[in-house]
């Protein structure tokens, strides 16, 4: 979770109770504005109960999530838009990054799905948009 704030993820959720999570919020060794991305409890407001509703409603708060930062983004100048990084930069500072195929924010760390083009490291979402990124890199890198 800590690694998480740091590297910047788009969405961090801590499943705890109301009475928990700032219990686990305090002893996380993060700043106040760190602490402060962290949503607790994780997902939005259904009445979950069941494991199966929790999950569900812990997607809805990423969908929404995701949603307003896309909406942002399109007000965005160009400076603000992410680009791919080099790999040695993209592992030093556990950064974000951009699925040039479909646009979603990814943890730029060796673990997220990526490939190297011209010693330029790209990230990715999944395999379909890696597979379709490889097939033919120029579409996307034109764009």
């Amino acid at each position: 979770m800590i690694a998480g704030v740091r590297a910047g993820v788009g969405y961090v959720g801590l499943v705890a109770s109301r009475r928990r999570g700032p219990e686990v919020l305090a002893a996380l060794d993060l700043s106040d504005e760190e602490k402060a991305r962290i949503r607790t409890p994780a997902g939005l407001d259904i009445g979950a109960r069941s494991p199966q509703d929790v999950a569900v409603s812990i997607m809805a708060e990423i969908i929404a999530t995701y949603e307003q930062a896309a909406k942002a983004a399109q007000g965005s100048s160009e400076s603000d838009v992410v680009t791919p990084l080099p790999a040695q930069t993209a592992s030093e500072h556990a950064a974000t990054a951009i699925d040039l195929v479909c646009g979603m924010t990814v943890a730029a760390v060796d673990a997220t799905l990526h490939a190297d083009v011209d010693g330029v490291r790209y990230w990715f979402c999944g395999t379909g948009c890696r597979r379709a990124f490889l097939a033919e890199p120029s579409a996307f890198l034109s764009a």
